[in-house]
């Protein structure tokens, strides 16, 4: 940073229950902007598919406490998202996802890396930005 420059910071607010957290990072050599939102659902399936629905801001979300299909036991999918979950096929309510990640269509699937410590807690991946630079999430 220059001078007195301070990094950005995260912007956190409250909306009813729910605590939101919106980190934005700029790339310093092309000031392209990568924009991410956190939200725990608290199993609410008005909030998950409001939210699927409305928010069009953020490359990724990173979603705790998803509500899911009692069918698939997974959570919804959107056609603008690609949807990354830690459980493939869950066959119970206990080994259903917990954490999950929706990612937007525009990042190709080669340049995403699913995390190995992946688990009904814990999604992680990597994405490959530019070949050099590689952004890790968790969603935990």
């Amino acid at each position: 940073m220059k001078g007195s420059q301070t990094p950005p910071q995260p912007r956190i607010r409250i909306i009813g229950r729910f605590l939101e957290t919106r980190v934005r990072l700029t790339a310093p050599a092309n000031h392209n902007r990568i924009s991410i939102l956190q939200l725990n659902f608290h199993n609410r399936k008005d909030t998950t598919l409001s939210l699927l629905n409305t928010e069009q801001d953020n490359m990724a979300l990173l979603i705790q406490e998803p509500w899911v299909y009692h069918h698939d036991l997974q959570p919804p999918t959107h056609t603008a998202l690609r949807i990354i979950t830690p459980v493939n096929s869950p066959q119970t309510q206990e080994e259903r996802p917990r954490t999950c990640i929706y990612i937007r269509n525009f990042i190709l699937s080669r340049n995403i890396t699913i995390g190995e410590d992946n688990n009904k807690l814990l999604t992680s991946i990597t994405i490959d930005i530019d070949g050099e630079k590689k952004l890790t999430l968790k969603s935990l």
